[in-house]
């Protein structure tokens, strides 16, 4: 059996000398290593400042126009079977007159025709100069009694969605505050006769409907003017 030499395990200090890597070469490959592996062979991304601005303003622009348009995202307001929320009844006793029409409106009516009275393109129309609501008050508040259901046009543009009923919801006083509110509501180009709690409450009492009134029936009993 051969004998093992021990200066077989030596290494010449020279050969060990030779066999180091420079440290700013190892620390270079180190660094493309990690970069390459972190991304995907394509080194770490970095996301431009107009990109993120760009993105930034489209989601603005698209948060407000949902919100403008989305009647505040109340569910019943494309629930042709639904109701509206009372949001901030009249408190028990309270005396209505016309000059707090603009607040009942805002209370029952704003989720569709909007603060502003321009209702919603192709759901709900505008009452801004509209010719529905001037004229007699006897179709308005009919309407606003037992609802609307049908095709329309305003100022040429149509509309085809369901107006609310609200024979059960409001009293013969706030409807009369309301209609008042809009027909002679100068910032919306209308300048029709008030409408007393009187009137609505013959209007009343008139008709004894349980379902809207179709389009075509308002227009043969209150032609347009």
């Amino acid at each position: 059996m051969s004998e093992t030499n021990p200066n077989d395990f030596n290494q010449p200090d020279e050969l060990v000398e030779n066999s180091r890597i420079p440290d700013d070469d190892l620390l270079e490959a180190h660094t493309k290593t990690f970069s390459k592996s972190e991304g995907n062979g394509q080194g770490n991304l970095v996301i431009p400042i107009l990109t993120t601005a760009i993105v930034t303003l489209i989601l603005v622009f698209g948060g407000n126009y949902i919100r403008k348009y989305s009647a505040d995202f109340n569910p019943w307001v494309y629930d042709e079977n639904g109701t509206p929320p009372n949001l901030d009844p009249v408190a028990e006793g309270e005396v209505v007159r016309s000059l707090d029409g603009e607040k009942l409106y805002k209370r029952n009516c704003v989720a569709c025709h909007q603060s502003d009275g321009k209702g919603l393109p192709g759901a709900f129309p505008p009452l801004v100069g509209s010719p529905w609501v001037r004229g007699d008050p006897e179709r308005m508040v009919a309407i606003v009694l037992n609802g609307l259901t049908g095709r329309i046009e305003v100022a040429g543009n149509t509309y085809n969605s369901i107006m609310t009923p609200f024979s059960a919801l409001l009293n013969d006083e706030e409807i009369a505050a309301i209609t008042t509110f809009i027909r002679s509501n100068p910032d919306w180009g209308n300048n029709a006769d008030r409408v007393s709690a009187e009137q609505v409450a013959a209007t009343r009492a008139s008709y004894e409907r349980s379902e809207a009134w179709k389009v075509e029936e308002i227009l043969e009993l209150f032609p347009l003017e």
